[in-house]
Formats: C-alpha cells, structure tokens, sequence
C-alpha cells in the first residue's frame, strides 16, 4: 500500500514538472514542494513600438527554496535565441528580421528540477523602415558641358526623413556626405580628366536605407579650344578689303570665334568657315597684327599665334567710287524682341558687295559675306530695354555705307513656379494638404491644399507683370473669386466632370511692380458640381527681368517649422512688405530660399531684442555673423549680394543664438527676399 502511494505521488510529480505553466504564486494555487517561480518581462514594455534591435529583458523571483537555472524567451511561441543561463535574463533581438506588426514575447524560466514557468505575453508593434529614400540629381542636367568648380545638387525625399545625401562621380564618393537640407556638393572640374563623367546621388534614412539616383552623364572640358589663322599668312602684304580665315576646334564644340586687328576686336564669327571682313584702308600702311580668340562652348578660351601682315594701300581706285546701299529689313522695330532673334538687311551696289557688319549700339554684333544678308543675335545675353541696329555694307572697291538706324526695344521674359506653400492661408487649419494620390492627378511640388470653408482665402505677394493660379478642376469643385491689387476680378468655376490639373486663372501686362492675388473660396458652387472645394496647386509669374522680384517670407522653407513665430506688423510696431514676419530664437534654425537670377537681398527688421545670423549662399558661408540688433526697431535690408551667374540658387539664414551683448534676446526675423534677374 505505501509502495503505492509513492508511486502515484512521483507520477504527479513528473505531469507537473514536465509541463509549462504560470507560476503558481500568481494564479493563487497551492504551492507545489519546494515553490515556485515568478517570471515576468520588464523590457520593453506592453504596447509599445520598438525597431531595429532592441533588448528583451525578464525577472525572476523565487518563492521558495528553487534556483533558476535558465530562460528561454519566444517570439510568437517559438524560441528567440538561445537560453539565457545568466543572472540577467536577457536576449538581443534583432527586430529587422521580423515582419513589421503586432507580436507576442514570453519568457519560460526553467528551475533546476527541470520545472518551466512562463510569464505573461507580452505584446509589441516592430515598426521598421523599409522604404528607401527617392533621389534626382537637379544640377548638372544630362548632357551638360562642365568647367572650373561647379555645385552638383540634388532632391531627396523619404517616407521618414532623409538623413544624408552622398555624390559620387563615375562610383566615387565626390566629397563628403551632405547632411543638410540642400543636399549639394562642390566639384572641382579641374582635377578630373576631360571627356565624359557621370554622376549619381545616394540618399540615406534613419533607418540605414538606401536609394540611388538616375545617373547623370556630363561631358567635363577644362581644355581650350584650339585655333589658328590660316589667311593671310605671317608676313604677308595686304590691301583693300581682305578675308581673315581661321580653324579651331574642340572636344565640346565651338561656340565663337573672335578677331583681334592689333589687339582690338575686329568681327565675331559663330559658324565654321570662321571668317571676318578686314578692310585694311581703314589702318594706315605698315605693319600689323592679327589674332583670333576661340571660346568653346564649356566657356574655356585658346589664342591663336599672333600672326604680322603689312597693310600696302595705294590711292584708292577712281573707277568705283559709288557706296552700296543697305538697310535693315528686320526686325523693324514694330514690336519688342526676345530671344535669339535673325537679324537682316539688303544690300546692293553698282558692281558687287563684299560683305555686310551689323552693329548693335555701334559694337559690331557679326557679319556676313553672302546675300541674303542675316546674322543671329542672342537678346538673352543684354539687358531688357531699347537698342539701336545699323548695317554697314562695304563693296569690293572699299566703298562704305551704313543703313538708317532701326531702334528696337528687348523684352525678355521669365516664369518662375512657386508652390502653394508660397501663398498665405487663412483660416490656415481649415486648408488640407493633398497629395498626387489623394487627387488621382499630378501636382506641381506632389501637393496642393484645398478647402470649401467659405471666406477662407489664399494670399499670393509677386513681383511681376503676369501671374496664373495652378490648381485643380473636379467634380465636387466648386467656385472661388479673384481679387488682384484689391479689386475683383473675376469669379472662377472649377467644376470638372472629369479631374485635370488646369491653370485657373491668369493675368497678363501688369505693370513691373509687387502685387497681391487672393484667391477666395465663395463656399457656393454650380448645379453640377457634388461640393464648393477650391484648390491651390501653384503660382506662376511673370516677370519682364527689368525689376528684382519681391518673394515674402512664406516663400522660404522654415526649419524646424515649429520654431518660427509669425507676427504681424501691427504686433511688431513696423512696416512689413506682406504685413507679416517670422521669427525665432532658436539656435540652428534656418530659412531656406531657392530662387533664379543674378542676386538677392534679404530683407527683415532690426530690433532690441534680435540677435546674429550666419548666412549661407549655394552651400558655403559668405558672412559668419549678421548683426540684426538695434535699439529701435526698423525694417532693413539685412544682406546682399549682386553679379551672381545667371542660374539657380539657394540663400540659408541660420539662427546662431549669440546675440549682441546690447541685445535681449537672439531671435532672428525673415521679411522677404528681393531677387535681381
């Protein structure tokens, strides 16, 4: 009978040691000889988040007389790692190598009976960021011919953020990572040999991932063209009207050939056979020089040798003594010019013409020895504003004639986009931020905003002489008026039955001056339409290139957003250029603006409690400390810079906290930006 009993008694000993379960203690069972163990997971905690590796951690306590000799964690009921025979039960959990989602983690702590007891779940989120970042080199453009040093930019974006951005040239890393938010590099063309290149871009996450740009081929040329006269030759004798040949070349083409008569300019010539008219009777007998210039079309520039000719010109022939007549045929003047223009003229004489110069404001623009007489002329490379042409045509006897002068006037205009985030909103929790997506239509910037809350407006400050409102037409669109320099305009339906991205509203021959577009959702809408919706995709203007741009501080991208402070003028005491400003005093952040032209100003206000500025330019500090404090407050101009190349760039104002020791505070305000075309 007691054989028995202890054989019943170890029978139950080994169900209960051979099984997991919750410890005894804490489902307030009795006890089992010699205790029990109490386990429970300390890290992380229930519900949380947790990414990339983490550490799981557990306690035991002992009730009783057992000793752990081990745990074991799971990770959805299988084992995670090996068990932990250590006294601080814990494993390393590379959560990378798990699906993102909802998981369960336990913990089984075995006693050196072999006894398990398990903890309770656990339950955590692994979130971890897969999507690598998307990245486009924005400058150089394919195909681009490179020379000297030159910024290499990029756009990057990500699903989290973009932490850094690496170029690299031909699968070299091309100077160090840039972890700023302009994401650009400067390259030394110089110390790269000539020909071909290419370019990409590695944009890096937070979380380690990676994307590569499209790669971008340029061509690098930091080698001159090569030239050579080859008529006349050296030493020879010349008279009456001769033709000065000369050859170059190049590895990226040759943009312009130039002659030089005894230092001074004498013809330009864009196109091989490269030739210019000398009319030697026009120097004195004796000798001279002639030389030729040739610029490639990276902007590089080689010299031909200087080659010595004697000019020999006896009484000038009484048998021609009759001028050629010319004048110009267009463009006559009738109407502005823009662009690469031809220019033309007519020329006749009673036995031939040799050749005809044009002439801009009296400096020769090309020539052409052959009728129809035309040369092109590039409107880009002056100014806006009025030019006189004049033709000069000369015979084969030597005779000259210029033609009646034609006054033309250029115009030449440029658009610039600037996104919604330009525009002033308002009730700004009212307007939502959509995306391509959200539409099922593309957006200029992948974004616009759009509300149906009636009243609500958005204000757009330019400076120009047009200006069209990008957005969106759609089925439950409604209408919205136009107000431009405070009068009504027009009053816009953008129902569609079908959406399109559409330019909604334009305005043409403004005066060259800053004015103020208000879009202004009316909340009513047509028959037709399902709801009063109003979107603002982006603004297009004008501008005629005569008068820098007024671009308001909205304009500029703030970091961090939630730092900076808007203040209107009537709470900061002084005149603002859009009746607002932003400010803030916190150390590192910055006010970005991208914009077009040849310089830019930034303008902003002085006050007792500003502080100093660091001010960045296409990436590189041009001055370290901008003192924007003064005792009373006033706008200003706080920077400027004039005679940039006519190309993209980006100004950055970075707060530094450092103040003047007069000052009472650090905060640095952003007005608006002036920028000279």
């Amino acid at each position: 009978m007691r054989c028995a009993r202890v054989a019943v008694l170890l029978a139950v000993l080994m169900v209960t040691w051979s099984l997991p379960f919750e410890a005894y203690a804490q489902l307030g069972l009795p006890l089992p000889n010699p205790g029990s163990l109490l386990v429970s997971i300390t890290s992380p905690n229930p519900g949380s988040t947790v990414t990339q590796t983490v550490i799981v951690k557990a306690s035991v306590t002992i009730i009783g007389s057992l000793t752990v000799a081990g745990v074991q964690f799971k990770l959805d009921g299988l084992n995670l790692g090996a068990e932990d025979t250590t006294n601080e039960y814990s494993v390393s959990w590379d959560t990378a190598a798990t699906n993102n989602g909802w998981h369960n983690l336990t913990a089984v702590a075995r006693d050196i009976l072999g006894v398990q007891w398990s903890s309770d779940q656990v339950q955590v989120q692994v979130f971890n960021d897969k999507t690598p970042p998307t990245v486009a080199i924005t400058s150089p453009t394919a195909g681009a011919i490179v020379a000297g040093t030159i910024t290499v930019s990029a756009d990057a974006s990500d699903n989290v953020g973009v932490v850094g951005v690496q170029f690299k040239l031909d699968g070299n890393d091309l100077g160090m990572e840039d972890t700023t938010n302009w994401f650009s590099v400067s390259w030394d063309t110089t110390k790269t040999t000539d020909g071909q290149h290419t370019l990409t871009a590695v944009a890096r996450d937070a979380a380690g991932n990676k994307g590569v740009s499209a790669p971008v081929t340029v061509r690098v040329d930091n080698t001159p063209a090569t030239v050579s006269i080859g008529e006349p030759g050296n030493g020879q004798t010349v008279s009456g009207v001769v033709t000065v040949k000369a050859a170059a070349s190049d590895a990226s083409g040759v943009a312009v050939v130039q002659f030089l008569r005894d230092g001074v300019e004498l013809a330009r010539d864009t196109t091989a056979p490269y030739e210019a008219l000398w009319d030697t009777q026009t120097v004195g007998n004796g000798p001279h020089t002639l030389q030729a210039r040739a610029q490639d079309n990276a902007g590089n520039i080689g010299e031909s040798a200087i080659v010595l000719v004697t000019v020999s010109n006896g009484p000038p022939p009484t048998s021609d003594t009759t001028p050629p007549t010319v004048a110009i045929t267009s463009p006559d003047g009738s109407a502005p010019v823009s662009g690469t223009i031809t220019v033309t003229a007519n020329a006749s004489d009673n036995v031939a013409v040799a050749g005809v110069q044009f002439f801009v404001d009296g400096a020769l623009l090309d020539q052409d020895t052959t009728a129809p007489y035309a040369v092109s002329w590039d409107t880009m490379r002056v100014a806006n504003g009025s030019y006189t042409l004049t033709a000069r045509a000369q015979d084969t006897s030597g005779n000259p004639a210029t033609s009646p002068p034609v006054a033309v006037t250029v115009l030449n205009t440029t658009t610039t986009r600037f996104e919604e985030t330009a525009a002033f909103l308002t009730p700004a929790g009212e307007w939502r931020v959509l995306s391509p997506a959200d539409l099922s239509v593309p957006l200029s910037g992948d974004r616009a905003v759009a509300t149906n809350t009636a009243g609500a407006t958005a204000t757009f400050t330019f400076t120009g002489i047009g200006v069209a409102w990008r957005g969106v037409r759609c089925e439950v669109c409604g209408k919205a008026r136009v107000w431009l320099d405070g009068v009504v305009v027009s009053e816009v339906d953008t129902f569609a039955a079908t959406r399109s991205a559409a330019v909604l509203y334009a305005a043409t021959a403004l005066g060259a001056a800053t004015h103020t577009l208000i879009i202004e959702v009316t909340g009513t809408k047509g028959d037709a339409s399902g709801g009063a919706f109003v979107i603002v995709d982006a603004f297009d203007v004008t501008s005629d290139g005569t008068t820098p741009s007024r671009f308001e501080e909205t304009a500029a991208t703030l970091a961090p957003a939630g730092a900076w402070i808007s203040e209107s003028s009537t709470e900061a005491g002084i005149p603002l250029t859009a009746g607002h400003v932003v400010f803030t005093d916190v150390a590192g952040a910055t006010a970005t603006f991208t914009f077009t032209g040849t310089g830019v100003s930034w303008l902003s206000a002085r006050c007792e409690l500003c502080g100093i500025a660091r001010v960045w330019l296409d990436g590189v500090v041009v001055r370290e400390a901008v003192d924007t404090y003064v005792l009373y407050r006033s706008p200003s101009v706080l920077f400027s810079v004039t005679g940039l190349r006519a190309a993209t760039h980006t100004i950055m104002i970075e707060v530094t906290g450092t103040r003047n020791a007069s000052s009472s505070s650090t905060a640095v305000a952003v007005d608006a930006f002036d920028v000279t075309p």
